[in-house]
This record gives C-alpha cells, structure tokens and sequence, in this order.
C-alpha cells in the first residue's frame, strides 16, 4: 500500500486509520520503503475487501495493490536459437504455467545490441514451472536476477539514466561536469561515486555493488521487497569518520606492547558466485518421512491387565 503525498506516517498511525476503516482483515502491518507499508494477510481472499475500497483510500490519498514479484515469476531459458522470435516463442511455448510475456535478452556487440540464445519468459504465480516445451523440445528455466542498474550520467546505481534526476558527473573523479571541471585523464586518481574508494563506479569489486547484487537475489529468490533485502544487507557507515581529522582529534598515546593473535584477511579477488546460493535457496523443503504402524493401540483397563496376567500364570 502507498500513501501518496509529502507526508510521511507511521506504520501505527496507518494501522489506526485501516482500523477506523474497518479494513483490518490483515495479520501485520510494517514499513515496505518510503511512503510503502507492506499488510500480511492469512487468507488470500482477505485482501480483497480492500482491494475493492479503492475510492475510499484514493480520498485520503492511499492507493492499495499486489505487488507483481508475488503474482508472477521471470526466469530465463537458454539455448534457444536466434531465428525465433519473440512471438513465435511466445505462441509455441508449452507450460504448466500461463507465460505472460516472452523477451530475448540483448548484449552491445561494437555499440549495437544483437541477440542472444537467452530469452527471459514470465509466469504467473511465485514459481517457474520445472519445464517448458518448445517444438517438443524439453527446456528447464532457471531463475532470473536482474542486473545491477548504473546510470551513465549519474554513475549512481539503482536507475538508469534515461529516469536520471541527477546532473552529469565525470565517471573517473565523481565531480559534476561544468565549465570548471570538463572532464580527467587516464593519469587522474579514479574515485567511486557509490562506495567513495579508488576504483572507477563499474568495477565488479566495488563493494556496494555486490550489496545491490546481493539484495537483487534476496529480492528474487525470497520475494520480499527492497527494504526487506536492505535489512538482510544494510549499508555499512564509519559513524567515526568525524573523528579522523587528526589536527582537530589528535590521537592519544598508546601503551607500548605487543599485540599477537591476529591474522589479516583478504577479500575475494573473484567475482561471487551466487548460483549455489540460489540453488540452496530455491530447493524444495523435504517431506517427513512416512512411518508405518503409528496406529494408536488401545490402553487395557487395570481389570484386563489383571486377568492377562492370570491367564499367563496358569
């Protein structure tokens, strides 16, 4: 749900008004974002009665839906040759599941977009069918993780530039370009716009870009939303950057011992590779094991305990 408007409520002040509106079908009422708060419901029909109260919560400026990543799925199919198109995959295709839309994925090839042998398929419903026919062909679609956005004018991730608000920054120091700063050198110290280290903002190491990337398949594979991810990833901040001025902070004097015990650990050179998250993620929970002869035995009365016990005696 979406409170549309400059102010900002709290998740127990948009309770008491759903409360006041007898919509209070729901289980757990939380923030989902900025002006976002996510209801839990039990049943799935209960959300229909304020689904269907959408004049009554556009007149306090509340607008109430599903959001798509719980009614249909994306993952992408491969080996698909480039001679079929789209809406040839679309209309042949075989599935369990009703496919929704069908788009082959591009790569740049000397500054144009040319066609891959990979096409993404969406479904509806929270999981991809095992299998989808195409002329008879068994295909198994894997789940997909969007790639993490960076804006080419911004160099920020999370958009692209065409949806930019920002100015044009130069992507090798972070400045915005003027008529003071048109642009650097090779020879210029590189400087991240997003995580503020020495390296260029599209280095795969940047650490806030493997976050994204991290919260991307969060995002996917558990289908919450982009808060609920952030809080499995939150953003790192030296809250005692103000005090690394050493001219206003001077350091204090420091006993003079040795310090052992202690290794130094490095980062991963490699990029991180998150199909066996996924896989771990994705895989069904086990079924508990059938026992057999768990019917109940009827409990004896002391009386026939009593007389078992003769009859064994004589």
């Amino acid at each position: 749900m979406i409170k549309e408007g400059e102010m900002l409520l709290e998740p127990m002040e948009v309770g008491k008004f759903l409360f006041e509106m007898n919509l209070d079908q729901f289980t757990e009422l939380k923030r989902a974002g900025q002006y976002r708060y996510k209801l839990t419901y039990k049943k799935p029909q209960d959300t229909e009665k304020i689904l269907n109260s959408a004049k009554i919560l556009k007149e306090y400026n509340y607008r109430a839906f599903i959001p798509k990543m719980l009614t249909e799925t994306t993952g992408v199919i491969n080996q698909i040759p480039t001679s079929l198109t789209e809406r040839e995959i679309y209309e042949k295709i075989i599935s369990t599941k009703k496919v929704i839309r069908v788009e082959r994925i591009k790569r740049k090839k000397d500054d144009q977009l040319v066609n891959t042998r990979s096409v993404k398929i969406t479904v509806e419903g929270s999981e991809l069918p095992r299998v989808v026919h195409l002329y008879g062909v068994p295909v198994k679609p894997e789940i997909y993780i969007y790639p993490v956005r960076i804006c080419n004018k911004c160099w920020r991730i999370g958009h692209k530039a065409a949806a930019c608000k920002g100015k044009q920054t130069c992507k090798r120091c972070g400045k915005v370009i003027n008529e003071e700063h048109t642009g650097c050198n090779d020879n210029t110290p590189a400087k991240c716009k997003n995580c503020g280290k020495n390296h260029l903002p599209t280095d795969i190491q940047c650490p806030e870009r493997q976050r994204r990337e991290h919260i991307n398949v969060a995002m996917t594979v558990n289908k919450m939303t982009y808060a609920e991810a952030e809080e499995m990833y939150p953003k790192t901040q030296n809250r005692f950057a103000v005090l690394e001025s050493i001219d206003e902070f001077p350091g204090l004097e420091r006993p003079n011992r040795q310090v052992t015990g202690f290794r130094q650990v490095e980062r991963p050179s490699k990029r991180i590779d998150y199909s066996k998250i996924i896989e771990k993620l994705s895989k069904p929970a086990k079924k508990p094991a059938i026992v057999k002869n768990t019917f109940p035995q009827v409990e004896q009365i002391p009386e026939q305990k009593v007389q078992s016990t003769k009859l064994k005696t004589h």
